[in-house]
């Protein structure tokens, strides 16, 4: 089992020091070697997080856990996007991420066990608020990456025109995309949060609806304000930031206090 994760590590190592040094030529990247040691770490960090999760008691949703489990979808979206987008800036980021989760995993094991298997709608509720918050994330590095151009564009820097590097206008478009694909699954996860579970606004959980429906109102104005009002790139990422903190924040807040600071 630690193979695995040892494993995950060495690759999302080699795959960022491949990245980097990618953007400091002024060549075109070989992109086939770093999917190559992607996908091998993705892969090592699948197994890692099935032999973690689950145990004999139970599932381990433990915050950090959770937190392995969302860097793996991102890891995986990222890879597997690899050859289609040009988000080779990004991946140091998401890739040096994993690493770090990983290695806390492994050294500070906490327990947070739930018992699943007879509550398909929980199974469910849990599934989507993953993939919205890892859509939601995706969309926060792609507001890094646009707002990082823009101020180099702007500033006339000769990375601004370096072959990995899109346009502002593509990485506006994957934005937009993005932020609609979570904006909708985050729509899911509310609703069936209401419809299956009436816990929604007791003492524990009140803290996570509030700021999950706050996120959900904040993303759909800045929709809206794109779409109607032609709001555009800072305006566009900074709010996706925003929108990104109010999730982090209903998703691991309490939790993390809870987990790690009492613990």
């Amino acid at each position: 089992m630690e193979l695995f994760a040892l494993g995950a590590i060495i690759f999302y190592i080699a795959a960022t020091y491949y990245c980097i040094k990618a953007l400091t030529v002024t060549q075109q990247p070989s992109i086939r070697t770093i999917f190559i040691l992607g996908a091998g770490a993705t892969l090592c960090h699948l197994f890692w997080m099935g032999f973690d999760i689950v145990t004999a008691a139970g599932i381990n949703l433990s915050i950090i856990n959770v937190a392995t489990l969302i860097s793996l979808l991102i890891s995986i979206i990222m890879t597997l996007s690899i050859n289609k987008f040009k988000i080779l800036p990004l991946l140091p980021i998401v890739y040096g991420f994993s690493a770090i989760v990983i290695a806390l995993s492994y050294l500070i094991p906490t327990t947070y066990i739930s018992h699943l298997s007879d509550n398909i709608p929980l199974v469910v509720h849990i599934i989507v608020i993953l993939f919205a918050y890892a859509a939601f994330i995706v969309a926060s590095l792609l507001a890094l990456q646009m707002a990082y151009l823009d101020y180099q564009l702007k500033h006339k820097r000769p990375i601004a025109m370096h072959p990995a590097l899109p346009s502002l206008m593509t990485i506006e478009k994957q934005l937009v995309r993005l932020l609609s694909v979570g904006l909708a699954l985050l729509s899911v996860a509310i609703l069936t949060s209401f419809i299956f579970f009436d816990n929604s606004f007791t003492h524990s959980q009140v803290h996570k609806t509030v700021l999950s429906i706050l996120a959900w109102l904040f993303y759909s104005v800045l929709l809206w304000g794109h779409f109607k009002q032609g709001w555009r790139s800072n305006k566009i990422a900074f709010g996706t930031l925003f929108g990104s903190v109010l999730l982090s924040l209903a998703y691991f807040g309490s939790r993390f206090v809870k987990e790690i600071l009492l613990n």
